[in-house]
């Protein structure tokens, strides 16, 4: 719809200045207007390539999510033994992907807030962490995932 009044605006501007107005509009900005079009165009190409990327990475997973039981209450809340190392002073539960870990890591740093949305490259969904801690950090959530650092 954009792009279309975009066109309308350069076809009034160039219709008014072949009959001689001047109130129509520079070369400059029909310039700037063909620019904007081009610039959208190129911003719902790159959105339909990251769809299709998604999708495909969807398909890549079997559409698979893991799930597993919460800790029992009592249990400790670090890593164990069944955590996988990824590297860093990053660990995982064993349902969890490292990239997902690092995901998580990466989203807790930035944010202010103990609780963030991270994108799962595995499974292509948005799951929601908690995280506590101060030096040894904890978070859990999604679907059973668990990542400490």
């Amino acid at each position: 719809m954009r792009r279309l009044s975009v066109l309308i605006m350069v076809l009034l501007a160039t219709s008014l200045a072949a009959c001689g107005g001047d109130d129509g509009a520079s070369e400059s900005e029909i310039e700037d207007a063909k620019d904007q079009v081009r610039q959208e165009e190129r911003v719902k190409q790159l959105e339909r390539e990251l769809k299709r990327d998604r999708a495909e990475r969807k398909r890549e997973s079997g559409g698979k999510t893991t799930t597993t039981a919460a800790p029992k209450p009592g249990t400790p809340s670090g890593p164990s033994s069944s955590t996988k190392d990824c590297g860093g002073g990053l660990r995982a539960s064993s349902v969890t992907t490292c990239g997902f870990a690092q995901n998580v890591r990466s989203a807790f740093e930035s944010s202010d807030s103990p609780t963030v949305e991270v994108f799962s490259d595995a499974t292509g969904r948005t799951f929601t962490m908690t995280c506590r801690g101060g030096a040894n950090v904890t978070c859990t959530g999604g679907n059973g995932a668990a990542v400490y650092f």
